[in-house]
């Protein structure tokens, strides 16, 4: 269920994506019902939940 949020609470930004993987989001989200946008949150925040949690530059 999608939650009502105000403007200030998003950080507006502008990302490059290789094509294939725009078309892919673009199918995904239409498929789910969703915006572009928010299925890229959801992914992004999926994404790094599942990230290990190792301290900032100690990367492995």
């Amino acid at each position: 269920m999608a939650t009502l949020n105000r403007q200030d609470d998003w950080a507006r930004t502008a990302i490059r994506l290789p094509k294939d993987v725009h078309q892919q989001v673009h199918e995904v989200a239409q498929r789910e019902d969703r915006s572009f946008n928010g299925l890229l949150v959801a992914l992004i925040r999926d994404g790094l939940r599942l990230r290990p949690q190792h301290p900032l530059g100690a990367r492995q």
